[in-house]
């Protein structure tokens, strides 16, 4: 019979590679591991919540049956510095609610990270060879928190009409030492936003669209002093709020 694990905590062993031998957990950490891969079999653990791999130097990238993992909540990858391939999201997954990305080696986010239907926090601090970002990040309409921050390799975001973006729940916006130059308009008037760092930005102009955004008393704004027409939109908003 499987072996039920109710939590499987490798962290900073020796391991190199999981054994896909029959046993089921909710709880994995291969933190600081050698690891280079997960097994197929992994597909199989339906009742898995939780995957940490933080800081696995080896892991190149993750399988595409990742999806199969219906119950999965949170998937850390922070400090995969070799991690270079984020896989397609073949089908809708619900539940997993936190992606961290941050201070991978991932060049290009696919366009199926749209299928991560129930993500909430989404993390790309310090994604160094991050160029590319789909528009289907707009479309994630349980997303309250989206981190580019120090992704000075990411020239722009996606261009987006007001009646495109679905961030309903987007209450947190980090640009901050970001390479972009300009924000969409269809972002800074979310009426759900309460936070927008643009913290040593090259961020030249806001719209003054801006003023829509946010509850009163709730807006927490972090801009370039180096930006005369930026820092006149914002200070207004604050007065205001």
């Amino acid at each position: 019979m499987p072996v039920n694990i109710e939590s499987l905590d490798l962290s900073k062993t020796a391991i190199k590679e999981l054994p896909s031998s029959d046993w089921y957990t909710s709880y994995l950490d291969l933190s600081k591991t050698a690891i280079k891969k997960l097994p197929s079999s992994l597909e199989s653990l339906f009742g898995l919540t939780s995957i940490r791999l933080f800081a696995c130097g080896s892991l190149l990238s993750l399988s595409t049956s990742i999806h199969k993992l219906k119950s999965l909540e949170i998937l850390d990858l922070q400090l995969c510095s070799e991690f270079q391939y984020f896989p397609e999201i073949l089908k809708p997954m619900e539940h997993l609610t936190s992606l961290s990305l941050s201070s991978t080696a991932v060049k290009v986010l696919p366009s199926s990270i749209g299928n991560l239907i129930g993500l909430r926090k989404l993390d790309l601090h310090h994604c160094g060879d991050l160029e590319v970002v789909p528009n289907s990040i707009y479309s994630l309409s349980n997303l309250e928190t989206l981190n580019f921050h120090g992704r000075w390799c990411l020239g722009k975001l996606p261009p987006v009409s007001v009646d495109q973006v679905r961030l309903l729940s987007l209450k947190e916006l980090i640009l901050a030492e970001c390479g972009i130059k300009e924000i969409p308009d269809a972002l800074v008037c979310l009426t759900s936003l309460c936070s927008l760092d643009l913290k040593d930005t090259e961020i030249k102009s806001i719209t003054a669209s801006i003023k829509q955004a946010g509850q009163p008393s709730s807006l927490c704004l972090t801009y370039c002093q180096s930006s005369p027409h930026c820092c006149n939109v914002l200070k207004q908003v604050v007065a205001r709020h």
